[in-house]
């Protein structure tokens, strides 16, 4: 009977930070559509161009949802070794920083932009590339248009089909090599959906991700998480469950003449797995003392 009163507490806890989560991050949704809609209008009294001003967006929605997850302190983001993930000094003569996130849940995006150190969009003009059908999204989507973030158009919305409407395509294409062309960093999720069986182990990588990097010879970074389906899974309309999430960012590889794609994608996964294997221990070990 205790262990029944016990567990119908913790579904009650549960629900309220839910409802707390749910209200705090539709205030941060709305405060972010307001801010990049201020910063557009703004632009003939700033004399911003477009692509200054898009990141001037990207860099007021980190500092929105930052400080809404700062709100949520049942949420916490901590690497193994406890202290906040942090970027190398900037380097001029390298190519920009390629990105990479694993995707378990809707909550993925969130903690990758209130976990990566502000550092990482002041410095490379950081984009995202995500499936086109999210700029529909009220509010959110509008959002996102103004940080100029890069549409990818796959032809049909089902899980495991990951070819491209290449028609569409090739603006994006355009649009990301200018960016690149300018310094700009690129961040995407390679295994294109979510996982419907999180968190380990990675699903496979689409080769076509890596051609960017390829071509470009950019420095391929992992930001890799454990905990996200913990606090919004997969079934649920909204998340916020208390959680711990886990992270790293960690250099995986840099594209030298005569890569492909393919080989990056298999260099690329293996070394983000493992760095997901030393989460998953990290994990263990730290639920192990807890309840020892």
């Amino acid at each position: 009977a205790t262990h029944k009163i016990l567990a119908q507490m913790v579904g009650v806890v549960d629900r309220l930070a839910q409802g707390c989560f749910a209200v705090v991050i539709l205030g941060a949704i709305v405060w972010f559509r307001v801010g990049t809609a201020a910063i557009q209008a703004a632009r003939p009294i700033t004399g911003q161009t477009e692509y200054a001003a898009a990141q001037t967006c990207t860099i007021w929605g980190a500092l929105v949802f930052k400080i809404s997850l700062w709100m949520c302190p049942w949420i916490q983001i901590v690497s193994v070794d406890g202290a906040p993930v942090t970027w190398p000094a900037k380097d001029t003569d390298s190519p920009p920083p390629f990105f990479l996130m694993n995707h378990t849940s809707f909550m993925d995006f969130f903690v990758f932009t209130c976990g990566m150190p502000l550092r990482v969009y002041r410095e490379t003009s950081f984009r995202t590339m995500v499936q086109s059908k999210l700029f529909d999204m009220a509010l959110y989507g509008e959002g996102m248009r103004a940080c100029a973030t890069f549409p990818v158009y796959f032809n049909k919305s089902e899980a495991g089909v990951f070819s491209v409407d290449r028609e569409k395509q090739k603006t994006t294409t355009a649009d990301v090599a200018v960016h690149i062309a300018a310094g700009g960093s690129i961040g995407l999720c390679p295994e294109g959906q979510v996982s419907r069986a999180p968190p380990t182990p990675l699903q496979s990588f689409r080769r076509g991700s890596f051609a960017i990097p390829c071509a470009n010879k950019m420095p391929i970074w992992g930001y890799t998480m454990l905990g996200c389906h913990d606090t919004w899974p997969l079934k649920e309309a909204i998340g916020g469950f208390p959680a711990t999430i886990y992270v790293s960012l960690d250099h995986l590889y840099t594209p030298v003449e005569g890569d492909d794609a393919t080989k990056i994608a298999t260099i690329c996964q293996e070394k983000m797995q493992g760095c997901l294997d030393v989460l998953v221990a990290h994990k263990a070990s730290v639920e192990g003392k807890k309840t020892a």
